[in-house]
């Protein structure tokens, strides 16, 4: 009995401070974090993500976005379009096509957009759902009664049969910013050229990763 307990002890031991273990833990602490971390990042402002699925490119829009002090410029129709290669009047928006608040961030002196984030031109979307977010050129969409620094209703615009390479989209992060302290907001589009990996697929990657470390750990237990 003395020696069961012994044994059973020296086994909690090994556990604790196998080097192998250590590094599952500390994997898997770093995963869980990296999740926390791009969900915060998602949450910070408007933010479409892109991605190619099921033979389809869809772009989802959530997050919020900061329009203290931004001019409002009227009601117009937004559709849910992607606008890659007009130099100063890139344009992506989601969601139905209806009216939208607008304001004119171009005004904004602190005002800066990214370079063309593709080679074709204007792309209507196949399908759509929930209310318009986006960048008309210059100019930020929200949905009508949009108050600022509310959670934006996610909204989405399908191109049916189409991917990345076919709309002449080029893979990569493009950012809209406008002003500073109190009145600083940014739009992000990301067009992701490859799947994230899904929790899920972290989760098994790190038991693989726990099986393959801990292998050695279990032997050397059985021969103790």
């Amino acid at each position: 009995m003395r020696e069961d307990r012994i044994y059973r002890r020296r086994y909690l031991l090994h556990l604790h401070f196998t080097p192998g273990r250590s590094l599952v833990r500390s994997t898997l602490c770093m995963l869980f974090v990296g999740l926390f971390a791009f969900g915060s990042q998602a949450d910070a402002q408007l933010v479409t993500d892109c991605v190619e699925s099921g033979g389809d490119l869809v772009c989802t829009t959530t997050g919020s976005v900061n329009i203290t002090g931004q001019t409002f410029s009227g009601n117009p129709d937004s559709l849910p379009v992607l606008n890659p290669s007009d130099a100063g009047f890139q344009i992506f928006t989601t969601g139905a096509a209806t009216s939208a608040d607008s304001y004119a961030v171009l005004d904004d002196p602190n005002f800066s957009e990214p370079a063309a984030f593709g080679a074709n031109g204007f792309h209507l979307a196949t399908s759509s759902s929930g209310a318009p977010a986006g960048m008309l050129a210059n100019i930020v969409a929200v949905p009508v009664g949009y108050v600022s620094g509310a959670a934006l209703p996610v909204s989405t615009a399908t191109w049916a049969n189409e991917s990345i390479a076919s709309l002449g989209l080029i893979p990569g992060s493009y950012v809209w910013s406008w002003g500073t302290g109190p009145t600083a907001g940014s739009a992000t589009l990301n067009i992701i050229g490859s799947p994230i990996p899904e929790p899920t697929s972290l989760a098994l990657f790190a038991i693989s990763l726990g099986t393959i470390v801990s292998g050695p750990t279990s032997l050397r237990r059985r021969r103790d």
